[in-house]
């Protein structure tokens, strides 16, 4: 790298951190403010629990089956909340956890093309005289599948699949009812009396005859989105033609449970709500088209909830294009057993640019681009994200319940995994290898309607708790700057403090000139190559994270060695050029984590890192990649 280009690059990093910055300044907070969920150990008896609590939090509500209170800290004088109770609450002998109240977001990825009439007719069956699939182009042979199902008899065989989401417009004509020319396809609560302001039930709902609305706490779960209606016409258009001329009667039936609000946020406390609701409620799918990047036990109890009930979930595995290895994603990345992390492909089974992927922790791809579906106001509407891939498994899933109803959702799991049809795009992106066949699926289906029910136990490896930047409004950020800067902003003058965007400012514009000093003092010093070239070099195309103050870069490895490496990355430097970077294999599975310290190839004429506290286990590693490279020369 010359000056010239060293120039360009340390401007380009400037203005990048300066936009990094001012979209992060404006980014929402990760949880609500002082609000908690807190879960008393099994043998605590809840009303005993809630008295001991009540002079000191806002009791929200009480999660019965999850036996957790949601609560809000009370306020002090001057404003902010008292953290002192929080502590005394953490402390609380009786008390399993405290964490705070997640917000959550759907996954849907760019634009929303809202369909006219004259598209909507094309894609109809009658203008071709046949039921066809075609919300995708995809092939996952939904058509052929169709014709291997049991068809549709009594309302006996029909599997209720929960979408908790933004809601759903019932009165859209896919969702009528068979007498109004619709599908039929809305999930009826026969236990409750309609419209008498009681809970007949005694599931702690009124009248809710059709699903709840968890932001009104009310019946309605009307969608004022439009995300929900379009993943439940995805659900439903797995198992009938959505754009027949005369629709058919559902062998599926929605659940719609509304917790996200009209720009498609909502809480944790809402999720899991929602989650033991679906559960007790009689769904043996749920789709979660949502999520987000802070771990939840309270929604980690919720999934194993689910998983005690041989429920499955199909859960979207999210919309940056990060390795979800690396890269945590909830709840996609829950390890309960019967969850499915779904990752999207386009028509051609590529995986699309905006899905998140990951070897260990996603499973399966799904069409997710450009699906045309259902959406608010008797329209369709063209949508793309893993929010659209993961319903397309859940109403796949459904078939097979009809096919196979004694199966847990383990079971359903492990059917769908194993009928996927093996794409290269997806080797090394995810578990399976594969992208969802609808037919394969319904035939393995169909085999298994003989066997017992049956699912391993499961210990559940809980996460760690991690109190975000905004749990408090008396605590002061702890990634309030933009990567690098973080740690000197924070923890020179004024500690404590939050910096000012002139603070930020000032230290992009000083950055430059460390970084320089930097490379000028390796220059300087004359070095004779990356780590003396005491180790062959090999030819290594691959990528490479560096942890720059807390947030990852990404780049690209040219040459490996046992002693470093060399690459280009749109990084930055600190702490005296001294970087953390996690180094991807040549097989795009495995992942090695190691420190390292610029330096200056006078030889090569470039940068690379030199491994300062390698273990011989990560060279092993390095070594076992290079086997059967060849060479560098440079």
């Amino acid at each position: 790298m010359r000056r010239k280009n060293l120039g360009r690059f340390i401007l380009t990093f400037v203005l990048t951190s300066l936009v990094q910055y001012q979209a992060h300044s404006q980014s929402k907070p990760e949880a609500v403010a002082g609000e908690y969920l807190i879960k008393y150990k099994a043998q605590v008896n809840p009303n005993h629990a809630a008295q001991k609590m009540s002079n000191k939090v806002q009791m929200k509500s009480f999660l019965k089956g999850a036996s957790t209170f949601h609560v809000k800290l009370n306020s002090k004088t001057g404003g902010g909340f008292d953290d002192s109770i929080l502590m005394e609450l953490k402390n609380d002998p009786d008390v399993e956890y405290v964490e705070p109240n997640f917000y959550l977001n759907k996954s849907e990825a760019g634009e929303i093309k809202v369909l006219n009439e004259g598209e909507v007719v094309s894609l109809s069956s009658s203008s071709g005289g046949e039921v066809t699939y075609s919300q995708s182009k995809a092939l996952v042979q939904v058509n052929e599948a169709w014709q291997a199902m049991t068809p549709v008899g009594s309302s006996g065989d029909k599997v209720v699949v929960a979408v908790i989401d933004t809601g759903l417009d019932s009165s859209h004509e896919l969702f009528k009812s068979i007498y109004d020319g619709g599908t039929g396809a809305i999930w009826v609560n026969h236990q409750e009396i309609p419209g008498n302001g009681l809970d007949d039930d005694y599931n702690g709902y009124i009248d809710d005859i059709s699903g709840w609305n968890y932001i009104t706490n009310q019946s309605n779960p009307m969608d004022d989105d439009g995300h929900g209606t379009h993943v439940s016409g995805i659900v439903l258009g797995a198992s009938l033609d959505i754009f027949a001329y005369q629709l058919p009667e559902s062998p599926i039936l929605i659940m719609p449970l509304k917790f996200l609000d009209g720009e498609g946020g909502g809480t944790t406390s809402n999720a899991i709500k929602a989650i033991y609701y679906a559960v007790n409620n009689g769904a043996r799918v749920i789709n979660n088209s949502w999520g987000g990047g802070n771990y939840s036990r309270s929604l980690h109890d919720a999934y194993n909830y689910a998983y005690d009930h041989k429920v499955i979930l199909t859960t979207a595995a999210g919309n940056s294009a990060y390795n979800n290895d690396i890269k945590d994603m909830y709840p996609a990345n829950l390890d309960t057993p019967s969850n499915l992390s779904v990752a999207a492909t386009d028509d051609f089974d590529r995986l699309a640019s905006f899905s998140d992927y990951g070897i260990s922790k996603v499973h399966i791809g799904s069409p997710g681009y450009m699906i045309v579906s259902s959406y608010p106001g008797n329209r369709y509407a063209m949508m793309s994200g893993t929010s659209m891939a993961a319903p397309f498994i859940a109403g796949v899933s459904a078939l097979i319940l009809r096919e196979a109803p004694q199966l847990t959702g383990y079971q359903i799991r492990q059917i769908l995994l194993d009928g996927v049809d093996k794409v290269s795009a997806l080797n090394g992106k995810v578990s399976s290898g594969g992208r969802i066949n609808a037919l394969k699926s319904i035939e393995n289906g169909l085999q298994s309607s003989a066997l017992e029910e049956f699912q391993p136990g499961y210990n559940p490896q809980y996460g760690t708790e991690r109190a975000p930047a905004s749990a408090s409004s008396n605590s002061a950020p702890k990634a309030a700057g933009c990567g690098m800067i973080t740690k000197a902003l924070l923890e020179g003058p004024g500690k404590g403090a939050p910096p000012s965007n002139v603070g930020v400012v000032v230290g992009l514009l000083l950055l430059p000139l460390i970084f320089w000093a930097i490379i000028y003092r390796k220059e300087k010093q004359g070095a004779e190559g990356i780590d003396g070239r005491k180790f062959d070099r090999y030819q290594l195309s691959s990528q490479v994270r560096i942890n720059v103050g807390g947030q990852y870069l990404t780049g690209a490895i040219h040459t490996i060695s046992q002693g470093g490496l060399s690459f280009d990355v749109d990084a930055a430097l600190e702490n005296g050029g001294i970087v953390k970077m996690q180094i991807q294999g040549p097989n795009g599975q495995e992942m090695v984590e190691v420190e390292g310290q610029i330096v200056w190839s006078k030889e090569d004429h470039a940068y690379g890192v030199q491994f300062t506290q390698a273990h011989e286990g990560i060279k092993g590693m390095i070594g076992h990649w290079t086997k059967g490279l060849s060479k560098s020369s440079t």
